[in-house]
């Protein structure tokens, strides 16, 4: 290294080299019950294989035979943790829960083994607690997307789909933070009750954001024959937002996949899946790639324009992706700081200064989304030829 001292001194300052917090947009976490392995209660812990799930939380546990779900597809979701519940009551699963809002990069959420059920007198309400917490959390800035499943043991009824869409009256959530999946006589290979609902968190958590999850492939159990949905039932339980898993004819091969990409919402913007997870994934990285601003740029017009780039540089990557088609962004007081202060009128000159005396600054950023075609309406116009 060359030596100019006294003539030169140069200070290397890293802080431009500090990078923006990420937040991977597939994190799933199984809560369910364990009374071996060497993690103890109540304690998340991440889980990379099979193997691994074993050692944590024993083998042939409720808890570890949805973890094996969750990890069987493919592929896989970036991180899959678990946590034992302290006690298989309210307060245990309450417990486990709050434990679990304390890991902030959870963004679905899966209760082992816990499907969707007529309830026995006294039984815990455990989707419910599920829904509560999936919504608080959100509420609070950590986005999350609760996964639950009809109970794979309803057998075929004449009524089955006016049956089951009885059962998710309590669990439909207006800020589109719950998906209910459903396969009927869905079974792993020894025959045991599948958990359909850790499979399908999987499946969905190891997709881009905005990707769409219908016909997306969903793995680790199988259904048989004589259980798979009627066309009737497909269409009922799709118009309920539940969201069927079939066999599709018209794909080669026996394979499972979504027949649907809906949230259970009563929120018609919320209503598919892709979009909760994009709006989700696009609030987290503009509060990252903007929190390093606050107390730095100021109210003024390079200020400002400043923020502005670093929303286009956040904007631009899903534009590049064709996550987004377009966007605009309106920051309330930038035109008038590009004109001649001299120029101003009286109110613009009155919301500069009410800007600046409360430091806040109003921006709105216009997304434009070109959603994933979910119907495909086709014409057929036969004729005969005319005589020659």
């Amino acid at each position: 290294m060359a030596i100019a001292y006294p003539f030169v001194q140069v200070k290397v300052d890293t802080s431009g080299l500090t990078p923006i917090a990420t937040r991977a947009p597939g994190v799933v976490a199984i809560v369910g019950v364990s009374l071996t392995g060497a993690v103890g209660l109540g304690v998340p812990t991440p889980v990379d294989d099979v193997a691994a799930a074993k050692t944590a939380f024993g083998d042939g546990t409720a808890l570890t035979r949805s973890l094996t779900a969750a990890l069987s597809q493919n592929p896989a979701p970036s991180k899959i943790y678990g946590i034992k519940v302290p006690t298989d009551d309210t307060a245990g699963w309450t417990a486990a829960l709050e434990i679990l809002s304390g890991v902030q990069d959870v963004t679905f959420v899966v209760l082992a083994e816990s499907p969707i059920k007529t309830l026995a007198a006294g039984a815990v309400d455990k989707v419910a607690l599920l829904k509560t917490h999936c919504e608080e959390n959100s509420d609070n800035g950590q986005p999350r997307i609760g996964v639950a499943a009809i109970d794979p043991t309803i057998a075929r009824s004449a009524s089955y789909g006016a049956d089951v869409v009885t059962l998710i009256n309590a669990y439909t959530s207006d800020k589109g933070r719950m998906v209910v999946v459903a396969a009927r006589g869905a079974q792993y290979d020894g025959g045991a009750p599948a958990d359909v609902a850790a499979a399908a968190a999987g499946a969905i958590a190891a997709r881009a954001p905005e990707t769409s999850i219908v016909l997306k492939l969903v793995s680790g159990f199988k259904i048989p024959l004589q259980a798979k949905y009627t066309p009737g039932e497909v269409k009922a339980l799709s118009n309920a937002l539940i969201i069927p898993i079939i066999d599709p004819i018209l794909i080669s091969g026996e394979s499972l996949h979504f027949a649907e990409g809906t949230s259970l919402s009563t929120n018609a913007a919320l209503k598919y899946v892709d979009i909760v997870r994009l709006l989700d994934d696009m609030d987290f990285t503009l509060k990252a790639s903007l929190v390093g601003l606050v107390g730095d740029a100021r109210i003024t017009r390079s200020g400002l324009n400043t923020v502005r780039r670093q929303i286009e540089a956040v904007l631009d990557g899903y534009v590049g992706r064709q996550a987004i088609t377009s966007y605009q962004i309106l920051i309330d007081i930038l035109p008038i700081l590009d004109k001649a202060e001299s120029s101003w009128t009286p109110a613009e000159q009155l919301q500069v200064k009410n800007a600046r005396a409360e430091r806040l600054v109003n921006a709105t950023v216009v997304v434009v989304i070109g959603p994933a075609m979910h119907c495909l309406v086709i014409n057929l116009l036969p004729t005969f030829a005319a005589a020659a």
